[in-house]
């Protein structure tokens, strides 16, 4: 039996439990542990973005065969070496679905609170006044268009489906498939007009730069929201400035912005038509589990020669 060597981001201790027996880990939480841990590993499992030049890592492993990070992104922070890995032929793993769960119930709760007139009741409750909505409506019948029908798209819609939402989803290679409608990257923006909510969940790479802009913008609904999960680069915020304070849209709700966090003096703060959170969809008490869960098993399938789940294709980004 031959033996598999792992360099693993202390966040993954106490979660990797029942390891094939063939796996050795040896543990980093420095850069230079990191580099030390690697320098013979076949394996490299990143934990949470902790700044560090992951470049330098990869480069110091000569035997290095796969890379798994826990992030969902491979667009910046420390997935941005895609040449390094790319030249080297290193597989690439994600953290795709994990966080799909509490990114659903985020969206679900921003389209009811926007439904439901919440943000401007809770802005008249902190100036102690009894005021109604100026407008309310249902989910129910309201047309929704997924930039992006991956594993977060895909669960944003189940949670949606008791709510009688009318979905139409784009996806990069459109096929048969039951859920919603599903449109190609060419299908969605001579119809943008039809839909009352813009849900974005599309990774950030070179085709996904800016995709909503100042064209999209202009071709929605005056009543329609963005609801943006995704990453702050898939949005023209600066088009969407615009649009907001001109009323061109309905409003925006960002958990994402570019640039993150968001600087103090930004105008989108001040726009009573946009909700702003922390990039904080994602978070949930079992995301660290979860964590593990994948790890744990994709080192499985690696032993027993199987295909690994959540390969990146280093060419698209995702």
């Amino acid at each position: 039996m031959s033996t598999l060597r792992v360099a693993a981001d202390t966040f993954y201790r106490g979660r990797l439990a029942r390891l094939p027996a063939e796996v050795r880990l040896e543990w980093f939480d420095s850069l230079a542990g990191a580099v030390d841990a690697a320098s013979d590993a076949e394996v490299l499992a990143l934990g949470p973005d902790r700044g560090w030049p992951v470049a330098d890592v990869v480069v110091s492993a000569p035997h290095l065969r796969w890379v798994h990070t826990r992030a969902a992104g491979v667009d910046r922070g420390q997935m941005q070496p895609l040449q390094v890995f790319r030249d080297r032929g290193i597989t690439v793993t994600n953290g795709s679905g994990i966080s799909s769960v509490p990114i659903a119930e985020y969206v679900v709760m921003a389209m009811l609170a926007i439904s439901r007139g919440l943000p401007g009741m809770l802005a008249a409750q902190g100036l102690r006044e009894w005021v109604k909505p100026a407008a309310t409506r249902e989910l129910a019948g309201s047309h929704l268009l997924l930039l992006g029908f991956g594993d977060v798209g895909r669960t944003v819609w189940d949670r949606l489906q008791p709510f009688g939402v009318i979905g139409t989803a784009v996806r990069r290679w459109p096929g048969a498939e039951s859920g919603p409608e599903i449109v190609g990257p060419a299908g969605w923006r001579p119809r943008l007009g039809e839909f009352d909510w813009v849900v974005a969940t599309t990774p950030l790479n070179r085709e996904t730069r800016h995709l909503v802009g100042e064209r999209e913008l202009a071709a929605m609904q005056q009543h329609a929201w963005l609801i943006n999960v995704s990453r702050g680069g898939v949005v023209d915020q600066r088009a969407l400035t615009t649009a907001l304070r001109r009323s061109d849209i309905g409003g925006a709700w960002l958990d994402v912005t570019d640039p993150e966090p968001l600087p103090p003096d930004d105008e989108l703060w001040s726009l009573p038509n946009a909700v702003i959170t922390p990039h904080s969809s994602w978070q949930s008490p079992r995301f660290a589990e979860r964590s593990g869960e994948l790890l744990l098993d994709n080192l499985r399938h690696w032993c027993a020669g199987r295909p690994l789940r959540n390969v990146v294709d280093l060419e698209a980004g995702y």
